[in-house]
């Protein structure tokens, strides 16, 4: 399901990103979603993960691209601490996908109000 919060292009790089990611203390609703458009390419970002965070020493074999979509997840995370530490490195990437645009034509599955923004 991550992969698909990032271009199909990306999606090695999410899977060795997945591989360092300790397992989700619960599996997030796949309703839990909200639409956005990536270059063209609609994605579905999870409104929240609950994946607690790697260690360290996993997280130094990963490339730079890796490393800032380790970021993107994170900024997903359930804890607003963790949010915060992740949006601070992941704001310096300038890749467009670190900061998708809302999509109108993707409309936000979840129940819950969302928006474009990777912070909320």
């Amino acid at each position: 399901m991550l992969t698909m919060a990032f271009p199909a292009a990306l999606a090695n790089d999410v899977r060795a990103v997945q591989a360092i990611m300790p397992p989700a203390d619960y599996a997030p609703a796949p309703t839990e979603a909200f639409g956005v458009s990536v270059d063209g390419e609609a994605i579905s970002i999870p409104y929240r993960i609950h994946h607690p965070e790697p260690a360290h020493a996993a997280t130094q074999a990963l490339t730079p691209r890796q490393t800032a979509i380790l970021g993107c997840l994170y900024t997903r995370h359930h804890d607003g601490y963790v949010r915060q530490r992740h949006i601070e490195q992941v704001i310096r990437t300038p890749e467009p996908w670190t900061h998708p645009s809302w999509s109108g034509s993707q409309a936000s599955t979840s129940s819950r109000s969302s928006s474009a923004s990777l912070t909320g």
